[in-house]
């Protein structure tokens, strides 16, 4: 296939749909949101399709079986870098969009991962999720993190301007705040940091939307269309995580709110999915407290939605993941006026 005078191979770039009625693409664009959906697939998470979109760097083609990858590169082999520019990695999408529109068209929702404070994913990314959302009119929920503040000034405006345009090109937009995560787990080793990131704290945020678009829930249950109608127009999001013995869940219900991954305001958010995850004797009682201390802290204006999956192996163990949803940002138009604004002279990318 010829795709704006680039030769492009299709393997490795059709993926074939769940079977289930409502299709579900995880997808990470860039650096961290390869090695995130990487993290994620290893656990065997199921119901959900696999795909990346990244610059090719010399690693990122020994990807496991079974996720789909668009990899960019060189002509000569060589890898391909968009210099850290959020310009670099837009004009790239531009460029080639006829490949990966291949990948995320004809999906229900399509689960988009990616770093900021780089090019690839900060400036393909609002691209692939404004296609996504408009065009293929999936509900686009974008998860992205901030750059640490030691890597620099330069890097934290850059991630700033992308997580605008990320939260004007999707239907939702999760912040996770590398300061604020690393600094609860800062006397582990860093590689360990990463995987509670990537297999946690992701895992139980994606974990929580499966069971809401797949009907996992086992008790008051949230329908898909309640998820999208408030998810829609959601502007910036955030997410609460606390998870210990379900006798201490006033304590776990406040270390939740102490401990959230964003430094944002809690009161100032007009939606909350929370998903409980518990043992078979789980009792209203508990969920009743759950409910008294979430209000104490969020006000009672905001729209709480409860879904609880409850499971023998918890065992007086209780995990609740709460995804807060701000409310809409003014939209951002991302679209190509004319190719060749966006022509690219140093880069040639070749997906295969």
């Amino acid at each position: 296939m010829i795709y704006n005078g680039f030769n492009i191979s299709d393997k490795n770039i059709l993926i074939e749909k769940s079977k289930d009625q409502v299709s579900t693409l995880i997808l990470g664009i860039g650096g961290m949101g390869t090695n995130a959906v990487t993290s994620l697939f290893s656990t065997g998470m199921k119901e959900a399709d696999f795909a990346i979109i990244n610059v090719y760097n010399g690693q990122n083609n020994n990807l496991p079986y079974g996720i789909k990858k668009v990899i960019l590169k060189d002509p000569s082999g060589k890898p391909l870098s968009t210099n850290g520019s959020i310009e670099n990695g837009e004009r790239i999408a531009l460029l080639t969009e006829q490949a990966w529109k291949q990948v995320v068209g004809g999906y229900d929702v399509i689960i988009i991962i990616a770093g900021l404070g780089g090019g690839t994913g900060g400036g393909m990314g609002p691209i692939i999720a404004q296609y996504s959302k408009k065009k293929s009119k999936s509900l686009v929920i974008s998860i992205v993190t901030m750059p640490f503040s030691l890597e620099g000034e330069s890097k934290k405006l850059n991630a700033i301007k992308a997580l605008k345009k990320f939260k004007a090109s999707s239907n939702t937009t999760v912040v996770l705040e590398n300061d604020i995560i690393f600094n609860m787990f800062r006397n582990l080793p860093f590689q360990r940091a990463i995987e509670i990131m990537n297999s946690g704290i992701i895992y139980s945020i994606i974990e929580t939307l499966l069971d809401i678009i797949k009907g996992r829930s086992t008790h008051m249950s949230i329908d898909f269309d309640v998820l999208k109608e408030m998810m829609k127009n959601g502007g910036e999001s955030t997410v609460i995580y606390g998870e210990g013995e379900k006798s201490n869940v006033d304590n776990i219900v406040r270390s939740m709110f102490n401990s959230r991954f964003s430094s944002l305001d809690p009161s100032n958010y007009r939606n909350a999915i929370i998903n409980i995850n518990s043992d078979e004797n789980f009792t209203y009682e508990d969920l009743d407290r759950i409910s008294k201390s979430i209000f104490d802290v969020l006000g009672d204006r905001i729209d709480v939605r409860f879904s609880i999956k409850t499971q023998p192996n918890f065992r007086e163990k209780i995990k609740i993941t709460g995804i807060l949803i701000k409310g809409p940002d003014e939209e951002m138009n991302l679209k190509k006026e004319n190719v060749s604004d966006y022509a690219i002279t140093d880069y040639y990318p070749i997906f295969f």
